[in-house]
């Protein structure tokens, strides 16, 4: 049976990390109003990353980068996730 998990039960970005994990692509773009956040979003979806212990167990042999893209004339920044070596598959973990 899958948890439903409530805004109170999240950090302040775990919500993102279990999307851009979850999604097909392994992409999100966010629309930032201000540059000024874009280091520190980056940093603390990276710490996510980070922490997902079941994400990194699932992932041992493919090592995992995020990768990120700001295009400051729209405002978004794109998150993904990338194999180093493009022959593997990520696996999300169901979150």
């Amino acid at each position: 049976m899958k948890q439903q998990l409530s805004a109170t039960s999240l950090r302040a970005y775990q919500g993102i990390w279990i999307q851009l994990k979850n999604s097909k692509e392994h992409k999100v773009v966010l629309e930032v109003v201000d540059s000024c956040y874009v280091p520190r979003i980056i940093r603390m979806v990276s710490k996510e990353k980070d922490q997902d212990n079941g994400f990194k167990l699932l992932n041992h042999t493919a090592l995992i980068r995020l990768k990120t893209s700001w295009n400051e004339e729209r405002k978004e920044l794109t998150l993904m996730l990338k194999a180093r070596h493009d022959l593997v598959s990520i696996k999300g973990t169901g979150d």
